[in-house]
């Protein structure tokens, strides 16, 4: 290839991936339309990560908050739709990916309550999260199933059962510690699965089955940005969703088994390879869409 012919090809690609970077800030931008009665869930185009703004009537929340290159679109989305407060925030675990634009957040919006889980993580963010906290009023370690609330909404957070066996396990710890969320508005059930893979799906599964609660959702935030393990099956059939959410990139799509695995299982499948996912709740029905439909 000629060396004029190389640069034209480097410039075009440079120049994509610049032209797709500016359309994810624009689909961002975009306000959308929030009715009193709903509750709006979007799922945001942050790549292999994980970041979903809630929002119902003036109280926003957050679970997780993407890396910390996702701060421009986390940032984007919230000044689109006039938001300055955060009512609560809450980091399922401390994988980059999932608190990488915490420490941010934290310093550019007013930010109420935080709800974390109860272990020390070696990952590189953890100490950049704890400092940023340090001192903070309303910062919650979860080391028990605990419910709030918040007007209409039902947070539970479910921390592991048993975290002196995931503990033990370093390679899978901090995905295995996720603090589970099931949001409830109305009779609609959102699970939030952080990043639970099987041991702790084994161990939701025991002490769940025969829990009276249970764990029944209509809409599930498919764990590990939908790489397939066989223990999903369990998950799946535990929590009987109508509807999953991934949250991945475009370059590191879910797995075809896990997407076979959810048409087998009967479930509406939508994911943010290529847009924000955006799941409306009257508190009786669902709708879940695209940004770009």
């Amino acid at each position: 290839m000629k060396t004029q012919t190389k640069k034209k090809l480097v410039f075009t690609v440079a120049a994509g991936i610049l032209i797709l970077g500016l359309a994810v800030l624009l689909l961002n931008k975009r306000p959308l339309t929030f009715r009193d009665h709903e509750l709006t869930v979007t799922d945001l185009d942050v790549g292999k990560a994980d970041a979903a703004v809630i929002i119902y009537g003036d109280i926003t929340g957050i679970i997780d908050t993407g890396t910390v290159e996702a701060y421009p679109i986390i940032d984007a989305y919230l000044k689109a739709n006039h938001i300055s407060d955060i009512d609560y925030m809450i980091l399922t675990h401390y994988d980059k990916d999932h608190i990488g634009s915490a420490a941010l957040i934290l310093e550019k919006y007013r930010v109420g309550d935080i709800y974390m889980p109860d272990y020390v993580s070696e990952k590189a963010y953890y100490p950049v999260l704890m400092e940023a906290v340090k001192g903070r009023e309303g910062v919650n370690f979860v080391d028990e199933r605990n419910t709030v609330t918040y007007g209409d909404i039902k947070l539970d957070l479910i921390p592991a059962d048993d975290p002196g066996e995931l503990l033990e396990k370093e390679n899978t710890m901090d995905n295995n510690m996720s603090l589970v969320c099931m949001l409830t508005y109305g009779e609609n059930d959102l699970l939030f699965t952080g990043d639970i893979e099987k041991a702790r799906i084994k161990q939701m599964v025991e002490h769940l089955e025969s829990d009276e609660e249970g764990l029944d959702a209509d809409w599930i935030k498919i764990p590990h940005h939908g790489k397939y393990q066989k223990a999903e099956k369990d998950l799946l059939e535990l929590t009987t969703p109508q509807y999953s959410v991934i949250s991945t990139s475009s370059e590191q799509p879910p797995d075809q088994k896990l997407l076979d695995l959810l048409e087998e299982e009967n479930i509406e499948n939508h994911d943010t390879t290529k847009s924000n996912v955006v799941t409306i709740c009257d508190g009786e029905k669902i709708k879940v869409k695209d940004i770009s439909d």
